[in-house]
């Protein structure tokens, strides 16, 4: 199994969305961080792995104790923009006037998810169980897309097609 801190800032929608749904499913109470999310070929796993204070830091919110909500919302920022959120400061620069960090315009589900993950207040976050059905209804949302956006299979020979192109030629 393979750490996907390597794929900070790479990693597509679809993956971030199964990583959400994977990880939210995951009862142990290991810290989220993206150097313990692990990849074995199949979901995502995380998994306790010995970090520096300089590694956690950025991933831990500023009210001390395990909230792996706020947690797996930094983790995503992370690995979705390829850095961290509040300027690499964590929980530790949050504070309840602190704007939220927004993801993309474009993946307004995914950016305000995230947004409610790391909120302030510990009220307004989503629970585990609510992300995880926020990923899966997401992943089935992209695998119909995907469905829709199948190329049609060509019926016609390419030398039927410059036929009705070039009638006067052949």
């Amino acid at each position: 199994m393979n750490s996907i801190i390597t794929l900070a800032g790479f990693m597509k929608e679809r993956h971030v969305w199964q990583m959400l749904r994977d990880i939210s499913q995951n009862q142990d109470k290991a810290l989220i961080t993206p150097y313990n999310i692990m990849w074995d070929g199949e979901r995502f796993v995380c998994q306790e792995y010995p970090l520096s204070d300089e590694q956690k830091k950025p991933f831990l919110p500023r009210n001390a104790g395990d909230d792996r909500v706020w947690s797996l919302g930094a983790t995503t920022f992370h690995l979705f923009m390829g850095c961290n959120v509040f300027n690499g400061h964590g929980g530790a620069a949050q504070n309840t006037s602190s704007p939220l960090p927004y993801m993309r315009k474009t993946l307004p589900e995914l950016s305000n998810l995230v947004c409610q993950m790391l909120s302030f207040d510990e009220k307004l976050r989503p629970t585990m169980q609510e992300i995880c059905k926020t990923a899966e209804q997401n992943i089935k949302r992209l695998q119909s897309m995907q469905q829709q956006r199948k190329v049609k299979v060509r019926t016609q020979s390419a030398t039927e097609t410059i036929n009705d192109f070039w009638q006067d030629e052949f």
